[in-house]
């Protein structure tokens, strides 16, 4: 994984929504827009050890578990289509953080995720006092933020390599 790459998925993305203006429904926003971002973040999207997809998971069917180099899952990843995000961040939770806040009950470790391939919205699952903090810990916008922060922070909180540890993987 090196910030180029994601740098370049961010660009594909942008030139896909400038090109097309029709990234219709979850399946066309996660192969044109999440996907390309996931590889350059140096996941394997065909390595069953790295990532599942619509897996089964504790309360519902999550779009993508990625997982560490011990097998744990990391970073659950809930996607909807372009546009059809709905995050608000204070007050009363949104259907779509309730659902990711369901899936992340069982994680001991890591993230969850929200996203439309434009906006990625960052959630701890931590524990505080033996329950689940979902906390948000970061908001990624690759349609207006600048190319290097937005690669930057995406890397940071979402890269492989801050997870998957050598001499542990399959």
């Amino acid at each position: 994984m090196s910030i180029r790459a994601v740098e370049q998925a961010i660009r594909h993305g942008r030139e896909v929504i400038q090109d097309y203006h029709f990234i219709d429904g979850e399946w066309r926003t996660r192969y044109f827009l999440i996907d390309p971002v996931i590889r350059a973040l140096g996941w394997k999207t065909e390595s069953p050890w790295e990532l599942d997809i619509e897996e089964q998971y504790r309360e519902g069917r999550i779009d993508y578990v990625l997982y560490d180099s011990n097998g744990e899952p990391v970073i659950l990843i809930e996607a909807k289509a372009l546009g059809k995000l709905n995050v608000k961040l204070q007050g009363k939770q949104t259907d779509d953080e309730r659902q990711l806040a369901r899936y992340m009950r069982g994680l001991k470790k890591g993230y969850g995720v929200l996203t439309d391939g434009w906006e990625w919205h960052i959630f701890d699952a931590g524990k505080q006092k033996g329950r689940l903090r979902f906390k948000h810990k970061a908001s990624i916008n690759i349609r207006s933020g600048g190319l290097r922060n937005t690669a930057r922070t995406l890397s940071n909180e979402l890269g492989k390599s801050k997870w998957w540890k050598p001499g542990n993987s399959k």
